[in-house]
This record gives C-alpha cells, structure tokens and sequence, in this order.
C-alpha cells in the first residue's frame, strides 16, 4: 500500500506568503480606517489633490466619491481635446456641478461656445478664463461672458479665432482684468492693441503677435 507523502513548503516561500497576507491584511485595515474618517477630515485630505487625483479617488468608495464631488474642493478645471458631443456634455455637467470654481482652461473643444455659455450662467464669480486655440467662436457668447463675468483677472484667447472681434469693445468693463493674452490672433489690428492698452486702465500684463496693420493708422 502507497503511503502519501508529505510535502512541506520551503520555509523561503511560506515566510512570503505570510509576509503577503500580513500586508493584506494592514491593507485591508487602512482602508477600514480611511472609510471611518469624519468627512471634515477627509475634506481636509482631497483639499490637497488635483483634479487628476480627485478624479482617480472617485473609484474607490461610494463616500471617497461623494468626498471627491465636493463643490468646495474643485477651484479650476482643465478641458483639452475635447473632440465628441458627449465628451463635450460631460464638461458642461462638471461646470454645472461645480459652482465655486476659479478657474477655467479650455483648450482645442470642439464646441467651445456651449462651454463657454454655461460658464456665464453658472460661474459669474470666475476669476481666470483660458480658452486656447478653440475655432470660430461666436462674439455674442463672448460678449455675455464679459458682462456676466465681471470678476475677470485674467483672460486668455491665445490662438482662438471669432467670428467678428466687436467684443474687444467690452474688456474694458473688466475693472479687474490684469492679464490678457490676444497673441496668435491673426485678426487683431494695430488700432484695437492700442484701444486695449489705453482703455483697459488696471492691465498689467497684455500679450499680443502677429498684429495686422491698420490702413487708416499706416497712412
């Protein structure tokens, strides 16, 4: 009759394996303590994150997500390559969501003025406005958003074309406006950079290239 026999683990491998379920098991315990955490405490924690790590944050508990959603927490957003209506709606709910924000870059969206027209219903305390190398924007849009964003400090349209430039009229309503980046605007004359510079009396900062001479002023 065959006797089994028995095989023992090398002592190498069982010493791994109960350093691996140690560590699961602290693992598992620090997750049990960070879902126990008073949400004031984790506030204070997702305050220090950005918008990346606040995102990826979302994915690892119903209360880390709802944590992470806080209004308080989202000072500015970034919209890069946003290329599809979906991707598109998405911004616009996140605008919606997030009522405090400061801060908004946009760049190369299609659909630019959707964003932009939910940004002057929904954020008329914004702050800094980057909206680069979008196509064919429409004025009207951007003429509310200058009435409506009367805290304005810093605007930014690098590379952004519009379909009239009649808004330039209104910047100087912006009382607060510190910066503004006009550069690789192929339709901005030497007359409208001068009307900027003297209207605009609390700009610090005003970036411009490729200026297209006015005939009236060259003669």
């Amino acid at each position: 009759m065959n006797k089994s026999k028995k095989f023992s683990l090398p002592q190498s491998l069982e010493l791994s394996e109960n350093k691996s379920s140690l560590f699961r098991n602290e693992f598992e315990n620090t997750v049990k303590g960070y879902n126990r955490l008073p949400e004031d405490v984790l506030l204070r924690i997702f305050s220090h994150l950005n918008q990346k790590d606040l995102n990826s944050v979302q994915q690892v508990c119903q209360k880390w997500k709802q944590g992470a959603l806080n209004p308080s927490l989202w000072k500015n957003l970034k919209f890069q390559g946003l290329h599809t209506t979906e991707s598109v709606n998405m911004a616009m709910r996140k605008i919606w969501m997030f009522e405090q924000l400061e801060e908004i870059y946009i760049k190369d969206v299609m659909e630019a003025s959707a964003l932009l027209r939910q940004i002057y219903r929904c954020l008329p305390n914004l702050q800094y406005l980057i909206i680069r190398y979008c196509d064919n924007l429409s004025c009207q849009t951007m003429k509310a958003v200058l009435r409506k964003c009367k805290n304005l400090k810093l605007l930014d349209l690098k590379g952004t074309s519009f379909r009239d430039i009649s808004f330039y009229d209104y910047l100087p309503r912006l009382e607060h406006l510190k910066v503004l980046n006009l550069s690789d605007n192929a339709s901005l004359t030497t007359k409208d950079m001068i009307d900027i510079s003297l209207n605009c009396r609390n700009l610090e900062e005003f970036y411009v290239s490729l200026l297209k001479t006015d005939t009236k002023i060259s003669s």
